[in-house]
């Protein structure tokens, strides 16, 4: 094989070096034209965004996207389209179009494809054919022009395409330029603010694009072009979220047929804002209105130190919900934080006196270190400042920031003064009215109150007129006083008739002067022992004569307890024979020899003083001779006690026989006693309630006779005085109120009677005693008497008064058979001893001594009541428990240990209940009404707020002193 005789190289060279120009030629108008196309493509897009965004108004994303986007793409698509026709236009592509072009019949791309295809070497002929072919074909692409092959008319048609839009663009915007320039510009501008095009202008103004924190501004709108109906102000926070506020025309605005003027006012503005005006589609461009932040006053702190001799700690926390209050001097320090870093502070003081003063604050002050608690705000944040309580006013807080802004709000608060008040003492025990044996030693208790401090206390007592020795006393400085102090009259050479007056007096420790105060005075009376215990009856009834016998069993079983260690001890000293057991036996005996005297003391002291009550005077000589037996005892225990612990000795049989012996009797005599007085006692107190009963049931019936008999003087008067009227009507509905009363107690005592078979027929005739009464007519009659008083209808009013004596006298003799029954119940279980005296008796002294007998409690003959201490006056039952209840007894005198405190509110403790205890183990109880351990103290000052903390103090101090007259 050969090839043609120039080379391939040669030859390939020499035909694409002719057709260079012819690819460059191309390649320009294929560029060119790609651009235009492009242009076009792009104008087009955009004219339809346009045109979209003046129907729909695009978003901004999407106009972005148009705007920034699809240029981009067009150009990329254009220059890969480039890029394909480039690499598929390779020679023979231009050979064909110069072929085409200049109707040659293929003889350039006939020559070009010979001179690249290989030819037999062995073959002249052939190769010098081609060879002629080729030059020929290189002749031929030489003689041509590149413009008479790639013309320019190629880019007619994209280049007229695109003038022709430009042009349609230039005229409309030539037309409508606002339409145009709106569009271009939202399009060309997407991120600007401006408004779509919709044939209305709106134009928005504000007064100031930035307002201090909280205030309000005024926006004002103008819209021009077609007649607008309605505007809205939109206002958008930076977070987003939009609220609208409706626009109002503005009054007397020169408005147009085009042109209209709105305005809103946008008031406490906090944030910052962006605003703009809308009607429909149409809106404003858009402002951001900024906000200048004012200082924000926090909660402040205040910490008050009142005067060092209040003893009152330290407050230190926010403003109390009362106002600022202490005494004056009192120390006031402030803590004022902000938001915002601080210059200063100020407190405004307006007095009531009209004065003003003023307080600066400021930052890193000393009393900044003065603070307990915790400071959460930077130290740039917060100032501090102090003050002294002088006046009562009004304060007002506020800051000031580093920029000179002043916080708009403010803290105001009161300040009040205090006032150190007088203090308060009273005597409460014993009490204003009291009585006393001469042999005692009477318990004084003085409690004394003050607001910040009682500094001295001293007791005045004086004896049947006499003047007043002072005694001062010891206190310890603080509000509440309370100070005991045995008053020893057994050291004084006392006598029935004598009367001691006492009285206290304290002074507060007030650094500018002691207030002081007295208490009432308090009467003491001495009165023999005899008088006391008629008074004790009086009270308390049969409790106060089962007191002294259960006393006298708790000796006995105490003595009892004593004996029986002595016998166990003995009988493990005789076991074990130790020396140590031998020591516990000597302590057994010498604490059994203790309780022996102790008992033989007691029981004497008991026997020394009988009540005048014959069942009191029997078991009395009892006491006396068990007494006598327990001295004897006593020694008896003396003789088998040693001197020396060490010394003593194992017990004879004889000495256990006598121990045991002495067990037995004590024991015997323990429950003789407990047989024979105690629970008899008991039973009758229990009883005695229902033969109380059966004696106020007699006296209501005979008040309600005397009552009717009084209502007959009516009928003969012509005109009854109305007043005596209205006291006879009053009368009967209290007789009528204590009936009803009665019927109750009668039903509550008899429910509350022991579950005994011996006690079942009382309980029983009692329950139908009470349903007899309520199922007659008494008290319908007894209201209708009440009824006819009220109506002057007298003769009526007597029948029914009379009626009703009448009924309840049908039911005396069933009520003297349910107190017969209870008599009788004690009488069978009371056995004192052999031809003593009758029960019977004793229970009519007993119910004599408590008032409860006809005469006792001050009946007058003619029915009218007097003033005794057993009846209430007035006509009408008035008492539940007879006695002297308001007047304190004190004497030698045990009370029951099983029976319940009782407290009574009197005009001497001032409503406060008094305990009355006894002293079960001692023998003798010098005070019979203690106080409590509570009284006086009043509450806790810090429960009353200052302002009305004078007037309550004021208040009680007032009702103390009316209550101690």
């Amino acid at each position: 094989m050969s090839s043609i005789p120039n080379s391939d190289h040669s030859i390939r060279s020499s035909v694409s070096s002719v057709l260079r120009p012819y690819r460059k030629r191309w390649l320009f108008l294929a560029s060119t034209r790609m651009v235009l196309w492009s242009l076009a493509t792009i104008v087009v897009i955009w004219i339809a965004a346009m045109w979209i965004d003046l129907v729909w108004a695009l978003p901004d994303g999407i106009r972005w996207w148009v705007s920034r986007i699809a240029p981009q793409v067009a150009i990329l698509v254009t220059a890969a389209a480039l890029l394909v026709r480039l690499i598929h236009f390779n020679d023979d592509a231009i050979a064909r179009c110069i072929d085409a072009e200049k109707d040659t019949g293929g003889e350039v791309l006939v020559g070009l494809q010979l001179e690249a295809r290989p030819w037999p070497s062995k073959d002249s002929l052939t190769l010098g054919m081609a060879s002629l072919a080729v030059d020929r074909s290189r002749q031929l692409a030489a003689s041509f022009s590149t413009g008479d092959v790639f013309r320019f008319d190629s880019l007619r048609r994209p280049s007229v395409i695109l003038f022709s839009m430009l042009s349609v663009v230039l005229l409309v915007a030539m037309i409508v330029p606002a339409i145009a320039k709106t569009q271009v510009t939202r399009l060309l501008s997407p991120t600007s603010d401006v408004p779509p095009y919709t044939g209305v202008m709106i134009e928005l103004q504000l007064d100031r694009d930035s307002v201090t924190y909280g205030d309000s501004t005024l926006i004002r709108a103008t819209s021009t072009g077609a007649r607008v109906e309605r505007m809205q102000l939109v206002i958008r926070t930076l977070k987003g979220e939009e609220s609208v506020l409706p626009m109002l025309p503005t009054a007397n605005s020169p408005d147009t047929q085009s042109e209209t003027h709105w305005q809103a006012m946008l008031s406490n503005v906090t944030e910052p804002l962006i605003v703009f005006a809308m009607s429909g589609r149409s809106r404003s461009t858009q402002h951001e209105l900024k906000v200048i932040l004012l200082p924000q006053l926090l909660p402040p702190t205040v910490r008050i130190t009142p005067p060092e001799y209040t003893r009152y700690g330290t407050y230190e926390g926010p403003i109390p919900d009362h106002g600022i209050e202490g005494l004056p001097d009192t120390e006031v320090m402030w803590r004022l934080a902000s938001n915002r870093p601080l210059a200063s502070g100020r407190i405004d003081l307006q007095y009531r006196d009209e004065t003003r003063e003023t307080i600066q604050l400021w930052p890193d002050t000393e009393d900044a270190s003065r603070f307990v608690s915790r400071q959460a705000e930077a130290a740039s944040s917060t100032v501090y400042g102090s003050m002294r309580l002088t006046r009562p006013g009004q304060f007002t807080l506020s800051v000031t920031d580093i920029d000179g802004i002043t916080s708009r709000e403010s803290i105001s608060g009161s300040i009040g003064i205090l006032k150190d008040g007088h203090p308060v003492v009273r005597i409460t025990s014993p009490r204003p009215i009291s009585l006393a044996t001469p042999n005692i030693k009477l318990p004084v208790t003085i409690e004394g109150a003050d607001d910040y401090g009682i500094a001295r206390m001293w007791l005045y007592r004086s004896l049947n007129g006499s003047p007043a020795s002072k005694m001062e006393l010891e206190t310890d400085g603080t509000r509440q006083q309370r100070v005991r102090w045995d008053l020893p009259l057994d050291q004084y050479g006392l006598s029935s008739g004598d009367e001691i007056q006492l009285f206290a007096r304290i002074e507060d420790n007030d650094p500018n002067g002691a207030k002081g105060a007295e208490s009432p005075v308090t009467v003491v009376r001495i009165i023999s022992q005899v008088e006391l215990d008629e008074l004790r009856i009086r009270q308390k009834g049969v409790e106060s004569l089962q007191a002294k016998y259960a006393a006298a069993q708790r000796q006995l079983e105490h003595l009892a307890e004593a004996l029986r260690a002595v016998d166990e001890a003995a009988k493990r000293a005789a076991e074990d024979g130790s020396a140590e057991s031998r020591e516990r036996l000597h302590e057994k005996l010498a604490a059994a020899k203790q309780a022996a005297d102790e008992a033989a003391e007691a029981m004497e002291k008991f026997s020394q003083h009988p009540m005048p009550i014959d069942v009191d005077r029997e078991l009395t000589e009892k006491l006396a001779a068990q007494a006598k037996q327990i001295q004897q005892l006593s020694k008896q225990l003396e003789n088998a006690t040693a001197a020396d612990p060490q010394s003593q000795q194992d017990l004879s049989s004889e000495q256990q026989e006598m121990l045991r012996r002495l067990g037995e009797q004590v024991a015997s005599q323990r429950q003789d006693l407990q047989q024979n007085a105690v629970e008899p006692l008991q039973q009758l107190q229990q009883i005695m309630p229902l033969i109380v009963d059966q004696q106020r049931f007699e006296q209501l019936v005979r008040q309600q006779r005397d009552l009717a008999r009084r209502l007959n003087s009516l009928n003969s008067e012509t005109d009854p005085e109305q007043g005596r009227v209205a006291e006879l009507e009053t009368q009967q509905q209290q007789l009528r109120r204590a009936l009803d009363q009665l019927l109750d107690d009668i039903e509550a005592h008899a429910k509350a009677l022991p579950d005994e078979p011996s006690l079942e027929k009382l309980r029983r005739t009692a329950e139908e005693f009470v349903d007899g009464i309520r199922e007659s007519q008494a008290e319908s009659e007894m209201l209708s008497a009440q009824q006819g008083l009220l109506e002057n209808q007298f003769a009526d009013a007597y029948d029914d008064a009379k009626s009703a004596a009448d009924i309840l006298e049908s039911f005396l003799s069933q009520c003297k058979g349910m107190g017969d029954q209870a008599c009788q119940n004690c009488q069978m279980a009371f056995n004192p001893g052999a031809g003593g005296a009758s029960l019977g008796n004793s229970i009519e002294q007993i119910l004599s001594m408590m008032g409860m007998k006809p005469g006792a409690s001050g009946m007058r003959p003619g029915g009218s009541p007097g003033m005794g201490l057993g009846w209430g006056a007035g006509g009408g039952y008035s008492m539940r428990q007879p006695g002297p209840n308001n007047v304190g007894m004190y004497g030698a005198m045990p009370t029951s240990a099983t029976s319940p405190r009782q407290g009574r509110g009197d005009r001497a403790s001032g409503g406060i209940a008094s305990i009355r205890s006894g002293s079960p183990g001692g023998g003798q109880s010098n005070q019979i009404d203690q106080p409590p351990h509570d009284a006086g103290g009043g509450q806790a000052d810090q429960a009353i707020p200052g302002k009305y903390r004078d007037k309550v103090s004021e208040y009680f101090r007032q009702l103390a002193e009316q209550l101690g007259e």
